[in-house]
């Protein structure tokens, strides 16, 4: 039998249930190494990997027969699964090539929870017509974040090059042979760890949170308890930026480039005002869709806004146990048009972030700390029924170094997720450079101008202007 551990916390029984209703289906990166891989290497490796880091092997199980929304995931418990064999968490395909096209449609798959003997992640080697072969991790997000999905791939390509006999093994993991291993007490949930306290005037206004956050009709004493931030932003005069489209069928995906010389030359300019590249980005690319996305849907003054994926694990020891788990937060920064004031936005999104840091993020780690005063239909009803923010951005950093045959040479980072209408994603290897990922609602691809595709023309300029703009 598997090993049953805790109970799962209220913010994973969110991600459990976001995943059940396909409105966040995974996150998946994709490494290029400096050898290909066979199957008699990469397994040896994973068990490997996963008697070092046995969070890696969990899921969850569902121990009652109740749907969910009786239960409200009461009944999931984190498990040790009895085994894990190869075959059934790695693949290797054929495809005719790596694009925007075939991250789509890696868009749309769900990794199940409650599904025995299987991880919460799967593999697939992606053999390509060209020659080139790519290691693809998918992830659910309920057990891990983007990092600790970095991390992952680090830790894999360092036991690829540590692997001294090419012998195959079907069975990555397997609890009674690796019980020397199997810790007494899994790896705590982020919510144990003390991060998210609420303060008391949060929690009092707990019933008026939907007004809120949705209506924007909360006085300053209130909002100044959120990760929220406005410059300028009157939608009387700058409407808040909306599509009315039909029901979400996926998130499309388009990828670009820039090596480190050019890299560093766009450091260098932010550098020079102070800046990092995330503010840099986030205005580049709010600066294009204004100029190329929005006047085809309407000729209206857009405001936008956007939420900023940030690593909590600043906040923690920095021991191995913490490089695994799902210990994210946000900001939440609302703009008026960015046109002709772009070093301006940039400095003030950079000052939003030091605030974030500065203070540890107690606003948002406290409002993730708050919903789990709310039942789970509640955030749903709450994130589903109120306006997409515009954009996400996840900022991954620099991979960690690898070493050997197997070195890390290239890296995409790739998201699905439909609570916004783009992601930005944006990761980068010490040999490769920087990879920026956009992903769109797939209902843009249906615009068109001078029968090209809008998104097309929107992934041309923003590579162009992340590499051209003076600042």
């Amino acid at each position: 039998m598997p090993q049953l551990t805790r109970d799962a916390d209220f913010i994973e029984r969110c991600a459990i249930y976001r995943t059940i209703l396909a409105k966040y289906t995974n996150y998946n990166l994709t490494v290029k190494f400096g050898s290909p891989v066979t199957a008699e290497v990469l397994s040896s490796a994973l068990k490997s990997l996963m008697r070092k880091h046995v969070f890696l092997t969990y899921n969850f199980q569902k121990t009652g027969s109740k749907p969910f929304t009786e239960t409200l995931g009461h009944d999931y418990q984190l498990v040790t699964p009895q085994y894990i064999r190869f075959e059934d968490v790695v693949s290797f395909e054929k495809i005719d090539k790596l694009d925007g096209h075939f991250l789509g449609k890696i868009n749309k798959i769900c990794i199940p929870s409650n599904l025995p003997n299987h991880p919460l992640w799967r593999i697939k080697v992606l053999e390509l017509a060209n020659g080139e072969q790519h290691l693809m991790v998918i992830f659910d997000h309920a057990l891990t974040d983007g990092e600790s999905g970095s991390q992952f791939l680090s830790d894999l390509a360092n036991e690829l090059s540590d692997v001294t006999s090419e012998t195959y093994e079907e069975y990555i993991f397997d609890l009674k042979r690796d019980a020397d291993v199997v810790p007494e007490k899994p790896t705590p949930s982020s919510e144990s760890l003390g991060m998210f306290k609420v303060p008391f005037p949060m929690r009092m206004v707990l019933n008026c949170l939907p007004v809120i956050m949705f209506l924007g009709k909360a006085s300053a004493y209130v909002r100044s308890f959120f990760p929220y931030h406005q410059i300028k932003a009157n939608y009387n005069v700058n409407p808040l930026f909306e599509v009315k489209f039909g029901p979400d069928q996926g998130m499309n995906a388009g990828f670009f480039s820039i090596d480190n010389s050019k890299l560093e030359v766009i450091l260098k300019k932010c550098r020079s005002q102070g800046l990092t590249l995330t503010p840099y980005i986030n205005t580049i690319a709010i600066s294009v869709l204004e100029e190329v996305v929005y006047p085809c849907i309407s000729k209206k003054n857009w405001a936008s806004n956007f939420t900023l994926a940030m690593s909590a694990r600043r906040f923690l020891d920095p021991s191995p146990k913490f490089q695994y788990g799902n210990i994210s937060t946000f900001d939440r920064i609302e703009l008026s048009p960015v046109k002709n004031n772009e070093l301006n936005v940039m400095k003030y999104i950079s000052n939003a972030i030091k605030h974030q840091i500065d203070t540890k993020m107690k606003g948002g780690l406290a409002f993730l700390g708050m919903i789990k005063y709310w039942s789970v239909f509640k955030v749903f009803e709450l994130m589903l029924g109120g306006p997409r923010t515009t954009f996400v951005m996840s900022n991954l950093r620099v991979m960690d170094e690898t070493h050997g045959k197997y070195k890390i040479l290239d890296v995409i980072f790739n998201q699905s997720g439909t609570g916004h209408y783009f992601g930005i994603n944006v990761i980068s290897t010490q040999v490769g450079g920087l990879s920026v990922t956009v992903n769109w609602d797939d209902e843009f691809d249906k615009i068109h101008e001078d029968k090209r595709q809008i998104m097309d023309i929107f992934l041309e300029k923003f590579e162009e202007r992340l590499l051209n703009f003076e600042i």
